[in-house]
């Protein structure tokens, strides 16, 4: 029978729009009455030895920011940054909540072109995801480290029966690096996913 969570929040953000530049940057406050949120126990169920939460709740507060930033240099080329940050308090104990995600930042180039021949809006683009360590836990939540994956992609547009059909591959994770999420309930005993290729192939349907 948990109590209704109640909340007050106040953001802070600004815009920037230019020939090259588009850039969003935004700050808040969130003071959340009641919160709900998953706490470790320390205890493990005997049959399947996975850790136990308990549901509960606690008045907390969410300080951090946002921002969105993409530098336009020339028409084929597209450089981007996004991240966000924030810090956790249980009042109750004074101390993060758990699962506070870590700091992240994501840095990605895009080179892009309108056609070249039948294929339109070919593009290729490769990305960094730098991911903090989180080291601001609850007592009774393990740490974890930071790390940086690597992703590309290419893709292009084309004709297909008076239609305009896609195809994407992307590969994510591309060094195959180790590692383990933060907000997983598997990363005490199970690493992050490894190398992926992924094939999407779009095609409109018309009714």
């Amino acid at each position: 029978n948990p109590d209704p969570e109640r909340s007050l929040n106040f953001d802070l953000g600004t815009r920037i729009r230019t020939e090259y530049v588009n850039a969003e940057i935004s700050f808040y406050r969130n003071q959340v009455n009641n919160f709900i949120f998953p706490a470790p126990t320390n205890i493990t169920d005997p049959e399947s030895g996975l850790p136990v939460y308990d549901i509960t709740q606690a008045s907390s507060s969410f300080i951090g920011f946002e921002y969105n930033i993409q530098i336009q240099p020339a028409e084929w080329t597209v450089i981007s940054f996004l991240g966000d940050y924030v810090k956790t308090k249980n009042i109750a104990t004074s101390g993060p909540l758990p699962f506070t995600p870590p700091a992240k930042n994501i840095i990605s180039l895009k080179f892009q072109e309108n056609n070249w021949g039948s294929i339109y809006n070919p593009y290729i683009n490769v990305s960094a995801k730098i991911v903090s360590a989180q080291n601001e836990v609850d007592p009774l939540e393990g740490i974890s480290e930071g790390y940086t994956l690597f992703s590309a992609g290419l893709g292009f547009d084309f004709v297909l029966s008076k239609a305009i059909a896609s195809v994407d591959l992307s590969v994510s994770n591309l060094a195959n690096k180790k590692y383990t999420d933060h907000l997983s309930r598997y990363r005490y005993y199970a690493m992050g996913p490894a190398r992926s290729i992924n094939l999407k192939f779009t095609v409109p349907f018309q009714f």
